[in-house]
């Protein structure tokens, strides 16, 4: 198995088929912010496509999944208020790399489809990428390298 890289919703814990079949992709790295924190960074509960009923908080959602992330996640991050970007992939990386998990995968350039376009790994998995992620020169049938969450060309 080659990491994959997804960014499921929150809800995913909550369904033990949908965890599973993501642990199968993968290692699943959960970030544990704390919940003042996401608090301050979710200014749109109401809107952001949140999964809970309507008479329940933030805090309330958090209770029931955050032990359901502990239990699923292969890798915990503990992550603060100020912690940069850079300073979470970082400490990504690291963990991933305590664990032996290669962060590499070859892709061949299938198609190119508007703002997309769609990478073939080694197993024939197709994968829809944002071409303003990738670098700027890709075309048809090239080889390009997933490694450490940046694309190259080969």
């Amino acid at each position: 198995m080659h990491p994959s890289r997804g960014f499921p919703g929150g809800s995913v814990v909550c369904r033990h088929e949908a965890i599973s079949h993501l642990k199968t992709l993968g290692p699943v790295v959960y970030l544990d912010v704390p919940l003042p924190e996401l608090l301050r960074r979710i200014q749109n509960l109401s809107t952001r496509g949140i999964a809970m009923k309507p008479s329940q908080s933030l805090k309330d959602v958090m209770a029931l999944r955050e032990p359901l992330y502990h239990q699923y996640a292969d890798i915990v991050l503990p992550c603060h208020a100020s912690q940069s970007l850079e300073d979470t992939v970082e400490a990504v990386l690291i963990a991933l790399k305590r664990k032996g998990i290669n962060m590499y995968v070859e892709y061949i350039v299938k198609d190119i489809r508007g703002d997309y376009a769609i990478l073939v790994d080694n197993q024939g998995n197709e994968n829809p990428v944002a071409l303003a992620l990738l670098p700027a020169a890709i075309d048809l049938g090239q080889t390009i390298a997933w490694e450490n969450f940046e694309y190259r060309i080969l």
